[in-house]
């Protein structure tokens, strides 16, 4: 916790004007206490059930992600080469358009390689067949012969 006090300052130096005995707040106001919450991050709460489902949904989307911003980079890349081709020569654009696809496609594909180990991340053998239990229902009983 953290406090702060704020004194009033009438003005007079002299001893005169200081009383003698008073009680706490006639002359100062009180302190001001601030209170903070305890920073930090809140976990994320998951039912039982529903958990691993919601991490595998989570890594797939942010692979998804990964691979919108690898290819957003490496045309981004492209054009910044391409822009730069034309400026330097004439019919720079042309003629450098197999390297600046090149630097396009290294850009991207650097961004983009960590889609796998996104994909991959917490989808063990466990976790999956959890999952799949979930979305494929058991099929009625008098499908099954004895």
């Amino acid at each position: 916790m953290a406090t702060t006090t704020r004194t009033s300052d009438s003005g007079d130096t002299t001893a005169a004007a200081a009383p003698a005995v008073v009680e706490y707040g006639a002359v100062w106001p009180r302190p001001i206490v601030y209170e903070y919450r305890r920073g930090g991050r809140r976990r994320k709460r998951y039912s039982k059930c529903y958990k691993d489902g919601q991490l595998i949904e989570r890594d797939v989307s942010r692979a998804a992600e990964r691979a919108g911003d690898a290819l957003s980079d490496g045309f981004r890349r492209y054009r910044r080469e391409r822009n730069r081709s034309a400026r330097r020569k004439k019919d720079g654009a042309i003629k450098d358009f197999a390297r600046n696809v090149g630097r396009g496609l290294e850009r991207a594909l650097r961004t983009g390689s960590r889609v796998p180990s996104d994909l991959t991340r917490r989808a063990t053998t466990k976790r999956l067949k959890k999952v799949s239990r979930m979305l494929v229902p058991a099929p009625p009983f008098f499908f099954v012969r004895l």
